[in-house]
């Protein structure tokens, strides 16, 4: 792949990470436990933010369970100053929002 590869261990538990031939930048890294795939994930293009470089995208591949999700970050800015909740999202004017619990295994 032309990547230096690392494999640690810890029991079950085997990581291998994929080292660019800078020797200092991840370009991936996969961890298993015992024959199970738990995760995989890659780093992918490169992004110039200011005077760093981010990688363009990221795929993450979970074994159990099952997910592929991949980021794509169009735009990065460092040192940005947030004011407020980022995780906050107002609803659209005339939504109507309805509060659901979850229920006992009984269904009740």
């Amino acid at each position: 792949e032309g990547v230096y590869l690392l494999d640690l261990s810890k029991g079950e538990l085997k990581q291998r990470l994929r080292i660019a031939p800078d020797g200092r930048t991840l370009v991936g890294a996969d961890m298993k436990q015992g024959g199970d795939k738990l995760f995989a994930i890659t780093f992918e293009g490169k992004k110039k933010a200011g005077n760093r470089t981010v990688p363009e995208r990221l795929r993450l591949v979970s074994g159990k369970p099952e997910a592929d999700l991949s980021i794509e970050y169009r735009e990065v800015e460092f040192g940005l100053e947030f004011h407020g909740d980022p995780f906050s999202f107002p609803c659209p004017v005339g939504t109507e929002v309805r509060y659901l619990t979850c229920e006992e295994e009984t269904g009740e």
